[in-house]
């Protein structure tokens, strides 16, 4: 097959999702018959055969002179991909593959520490990761992660309908961001099974953060600490219609975590833990932070130990409006009751009356008893 013909077919799969393929608000027009096609500029393919690489990395490695002015996208056609090495993505060259369920970027990544030496992929500024799966498989006792964007630059990566999975290892992060960097994801599924220390499906810290829309974290078999959203140092995300999932683990299990001065909106979203043994919190509020949950449902299950669905402390609040909230031992804590930092529940159901000393505006529980606005029993 010639290879003007083989790019033309690839875009035309890429091209199968939008009719325009859009890198950085630069319209790509493909000529896809007739006597105009010509060589197209600035898109590199991978394939296993007639492609313009048959490797991600060296297709990335080959783009030298990406800008602003300049954009690439590269096209991986179905496949699986073995990456002997992790994949630094370079500012301005977009990643698409073929969909999640037909292209496949598959390594062995971990380092001593959590840092981008420990991913897979690691982000960069300007840049769009789409259409396929990433499976980080470290079958050692050290750290993994499936994206990183650390940083240091600020930036605004992008990552749309793809599957990050991740096995075995110790500590595991599914996606991490820091020091200003706020990842977009859309479509993102986080898959983190049988590792052998704390597991988090995603990791905010030093004034970064995250948003998510229609996001699946699922967090299954570890012998750590589980959780689905950890937020430190200052970060500041927000999740809309995404589901949070942790099950089957060892030892504690966390839907949110939030500390350090952080924030996390979370709006038509959902958060189910269930585990025997351990102390599980859905949403966990510290060290000055604030939880926003709107439309949302939040299901603690376990069978012996603490479970709380929301639990605030030191100096932090959580808002709670038109949800539903259940948690075996408890559903709404305050552990440290303070005037300044009441905790505020409106146009919600509980299982059980929350304990401190939240506010209450038009709540029942689920046998349908009213709460007053001290939130006991009317």
């Amino acid at each position: 097959m010639p290879l003007i013909t083989f790019k033309l077919l690839a875009i035309a799969v890429l091209l199968s999702f939008s009719t325009i393929a859009l890198s950085h608000n630069k319209v790509v027009v493909v000529p896809l018959f007739g006597d105009d096609a010509e060589t197209l500029q600035n898109i590199v393919t991978v394939a296993k055969d007639h492609g313009d690489f048959n490797n991600p990395l060296n297709a990335l490695n080959s783009i030298t002179d990406a800008s602003a002015n300049n954009p690439y996208l590269i096209v991986i056609a179905p496949g699986v991909y073995n990456l002997t090495q992790q994949l630094v993505m370079r500012e301005f060259v977009d990643i698409a593959g073929s969909g999640r369920s037909l292209t496949r970027l598959v390594g062995s990544v971990s380092a001593a520490t959590l840092s981008n030496d420990a991913a897979l992929i690691v982000g960069a500024p300007n840049v769009s990761l789409r259409d396929l799966t990433i499976e980080n498989n470290n079958g050692i006792n050290l750290n993994s992660v499936g994206i990183s964007t650390l940083g240091p630059d600020p930036s605004t990566p992008r990552f749309s309908n793809i599957v990050v999975r991740l096995t075995g290892g110790q500590t595991q992060v599914g996606i991490s961001s820091g020091q200003a960097v706020f990842p977009v994801l859309e479509d993102v599924g986080i898959e983190i099974l049988d590792g052998s220390g704390d597991q988090t499906g995603i990791s905010s810290g030093l004034f970064g953060g995250f948003t998510a829309t229609r996001c699946n974290i699922l967090i299954s078999g570890g012998d750590g600490v589980q959780v689905g959203v950890r937020n430190l140092t200052n970060a500041r995300a927000l999740m809309h219609d995404s589901t949070i999932s942790v099950r089957q683990g060892a030892a504690g299990q966390g839907g949110v975590s939030l500390n350090d001065s952080s924030t996390l909106e979370l709006n038509d979203s959902r958060i189910f833990l269930n585990l025997s043994g351990a102390t599980q919190i859905g949403v966990d509020v510290s060290g000055n932070s604030r939880a926003i949950i709107s439309n949302s449902t939040i299901r603690v299950f376990d069978n012996d130990e603490i479970s709380a669905a929301i639990s605030t402390s030191s100096n932090s609040t959580a808002i709670v409006r038109g949800s539903q909230i259940s948690g075996r031992s408890l559903s709404l804590v305050s552990n440290l009751p303070n005037q300044n930092f009441r905790d505020y529940i409106s146009d919600s159901i509980l299982n059980r009356a929350p304990s401190g000393n939240p506010i209450c505006d038009f709540v029942f529980l689920e046998n349908g008893t009213g709460l007053d606005t001290d939130c006991d029993a009317i």
